[in-house]
């Protein structure tokens, strides 16, 4: 590979540009825009602009923002020439002052005597201090933002050489000496160079056009004359800088900023700035007018214009659908992209040929090149290239640019992450949590009462309401009317699926009781946001869902309430049955309240850590999520969450460690557990990892007991002498001596 080195010599990247039109000359000597070095210390933040211009009829604007809600912001702004001498007297204001809380300061610079340029830099004592550099030209009217991008070591630009394009770039180098590398490559990823760059070093800042960065001794810029592609840009030392990209008409009079694309091996993780959550995306005007500042997503962007000038047919490339959540590697995007071309008048243009690039390590988009419709849209499916990390794509119609960025993820990765083993420092938080729940009786009312014999006996069923944190909660309490005070155990009932609970459902368990079906106060918990059924009444418990987390607070509440209002339940020895969604319930209330003594759980969760849960998320990942209880909610409410970048990892994780009773086990009171090893609904994985914990313990029956039924599915009924066996254990609270086993 051959190696070409040049000396940089300064000059002003737009003096040296062909003149192709009368208002051309307007853009002589112009400014690149692209974007600000924003670098956030612990003690504030700084930021860098890294290219001005002043003079010729060109002037600045300095906006800063300071959005802390509590305290002003120090700040001190310094402008220098390309050498790095601090120049003085460069704004109407002075360069130390303070911004106050949720306040701005805008400086201004004239645009009178000769053309000087350089780079400013902010100095600020709050992190939270952000800034807009605004270049105007007063003969044409140019208005252009420059916004913040990150230092960094790699870089790729898309850039463009034709009869009626043209590319310049811009380098800021905070270290003078440190060596930069230039590479070129074609849409087809092929190299016009066979292998070769071009080398610079020895200065600050720099901005020339693309075939004067390439025009050195031994290089043949003849490649030039056609050219669209990227230009990559390497610092050899590592040492960190800021390309900026500019894209110019040649026969009509045109300027725009192109994106900067930071190539994903550059560094540690994005610079040790966090990736973009979403979709994001940025566009920039073509036309020599002047152009809004406005943006996506809060962030400042070239989007358009409205001067009455030439005519420039593709004037403006906006994203207007497409992305969704933060897509995968190797995975097409959910949603297709559609982009719409405008002209200089805000209209739809349509036949115009619309290009699309990704950058290095950005996959591939079908079609690579479509012409707008009537419309002025183009929709294409973009592939995600196969390492994590911001993929760009890079859009390009006429004189007009744009880039979508997404961070794409790595799923198996991250699912890796998501269910490594818990710490002990996440299962005491979850304790912590639960410490600090409430769940005493509030607010209580008997909504409805009446007659409900349990066999001969008299018994009362009351419907009762009363208040969960934020939520109404509706619940049943059946108690025989004659049994004296404090002398009936408690038998709480926590039924499975979503659709709500009847209290018909409990008289399935006093059939299985039998001549015991008096010797309980029976507790029937709803779940918040589902029903609670007798006969033609229906009572809703209000509130969001908590699948088996809430769910708890909503049956020990109950069971308060139960306790308060019926003098024949005594408030020790209290027995919990539960299937499925309920058994998980049972053992995480078990594992909360030492007033349960007994749990019998059928075919329940208890390990939110193991494969089978792991497998289920990959398919609520990739938009299939099983029908099975309680998926959707874990979707909706971390799933997809913590993929659209909503929640962080750890928060994710904690949803996990809080469902899994088995890292609890423990805190758990004596246990009788039943599982089929042919249940398609709850594997029986769940099962056996609530096995080996106990095992682990040396907890041994009666104290645990499991029974796993051979051909068994998810139903009470097909578990061979799984009710005798719970009958005979449940004996237990009532101070009975009964072996379980069969």
């Amino acid at each position: 590979m051959k190696r070409l080195y040049a000396c940089f010599g300064m000059g002003l990247l737009l003096s040296t540009l062909p003149a192709a039109a009368r208002s051309m000359r307007a853009l002589e000597n112009a400014p690149l825009s692209g974007g600000s070095i924003r670098h956030q210390t612990p003690s504030g933040t700084t930021l860098y602009f890294p290219d001005y211009v002043v003079g010729g009829g060109w002037s600045m604007q300095l906006a800063l923002s300071n959005p802390d809600t509590m305290r002003n912001a120090s700040v001190v702004v310094t402008a220098y020439d390309p050498q790095g001498r601090e120049v003085s007297g460069f704004f109407d204001s002075g360069s130390r002052f303070e911004i106050p809380s949720l306040g701005s300061r805008v400086l201004r610079s004239a645009g009178s005597g000769a053309i000087r340029r350089g780079w400013i830099q902010v100095e600020a004592d709050a992190d939270t201090v952000s800034g807009l550099l605004i270049y105007l030209h007063a003969p044409s009217g140019i208005e252009v933002g420059v916004n913040p991008v990150e230092l960094g070591s790699q870089f790729a630009l898309f850039v463009e050489e034709s009869p009626s394009a043209g590319a310049g770039v811009a380098v800021f180098k905070p270290v003078s000496s440190s060596d930069l590398e230039l590479r070129i490559r074609d849409e087809e990823r092929t190299d016009p160079l066979n292998g070769g760059f071009v080398s610079w070093r020895d200065f600050h800042q720099a901005a020339r056009t693309l075939p004067e960065w390439f025009t050195v001794e031994g290089v043949d810029t003849e490649f030039l004359g056609n050219f669209r592609g990227f230009l990559f840009l390497r610092s050899e030392d590592d040492h960190p800088f800021a390309p900026l990209g500019l894209r110019f008409g040649k026969q009509i009079s045109s300027l725009s900023a192109m994106p900067v694309i930071r190539v994903p091996d550059g560094g540690g993780r994005d610079g040790g700035h966090l990736p973009p959550p979403t979709v994001t995306w940025s566009s920039t005007s073509a036309a020599a007018c002047p152009v809004a500042v406005t943006g996506a997503d809060g962030q400042p962007a070239l989007a358009g214009c409205d001067r009455v000038g030439d005519p420039v047919e593709a004037a403006v490339i906006r994203i207007v659908a497409g992305g969704g959540k933060r897509p995968f590697t190797g995975r097409t995007l959910d949603k297709p992209l559609v982009i719409r071309v405008l002209d200089t008048s805000d209209q739809p243009v349509s036949g115009v040929t619309v290009n699309f690039a990704p950058a290095p390590e950005g996959g591939r988009v079908d079609p690579s090149t479509a012409a707008t419709d009537s419309n002025g849209e183009v929709e294409v499916d973009w592939t995600m290239g196969s390492k994590s990390g911001i993929q760009t794509l890079v859009i390009a119609a006429g004189l007009a640019g744009a880039a979508v960025n997404v961070y794409a993820i790595d799923l198996e990765a991250e699912l890796d992450n998501i269910f490594a083993a818990p710490t002990a420092a996440e299962i005491e938080a979850v304790r912590a949590d639960w410490a600090v729940r409430d769940t005493s009786a509030v607010d209580v009312l008997v909504e409805f009462a009446e007659a409900y014999p349990l066999n001969d006996t008299p018994a009362t069923l009351r419907v009762v309401s009363h208040q969960v944190g934020e939520a109404r909660h509706y619940g049943a309490i059946i108690a025989p009317d004659s049994a004296p005070p404090g002398t009936l155990p408690v038998l709480m009932y926590l039924h499975g699926g979503e659709s709500g609970v009847d209290v018909s459902d409990v008289d399935i368990i006093g059939q299985f009781l039998g001549e015991l079906r008096d010797r309980f106060v029976y507790v029937i918990p709803s779940y918040r946001s589902e029903r609670l059924e007798h006969g033609d009444r229906v009572w809703v418990s209000i509130g969001p869902g908590g699948h088996w987390d809430y769910d708890v607070d909503d049956a020990l509440a109950l069971l308060n309430v139960a306790l308060e209002l019926t003098p024949q339940a005594k408030p020790e020895r209290v027995s919990v049955v539960g299937g499925s969604r309920g058994a998980g319930v049972a053992m995480l209330a078990g594992i909360r309240d030492e007033r349960i003594e007994n749990i019998v759980a059928f075919f329940g969760p208890t390990d939110f850590f193991d494969d089978w849960v792991r497998q289920i998320v990959r398919e609520a990942a990739l938009g299939r999520p099983r029908a099975l209880t309680g998926v959707a909610y874990m979707d909706a409410t971390f799933v997809q969450p913590y993929l659209r970048g909503e929640i962080e990892m750890a928060e994710a994780r904690l949803e996990l460690v809080r469902r899994s009773s088995v890292l609890f086990a423990e805190d758990l009171p004596a246990v009788q557990l039943h599982h089929g090893d042919s249940d398609e609904t709850v594997a029986v994985s769940q099962a056996y990892s609530m096995i080996r914990a106990m095992e682990a313990l040396g907890r041994e029956p009666p104290e645990f007991e499991a029974f796993i039924y051979e051909g068994g599915g998810h139903d009470l009924f097909g578990l061979r002498g799984a009710i005798a066996r719970a009958v005979a254990f449940l004996r237990r609270a009532l101070g009975l001596v009964g072996d379980s086993r069969d």
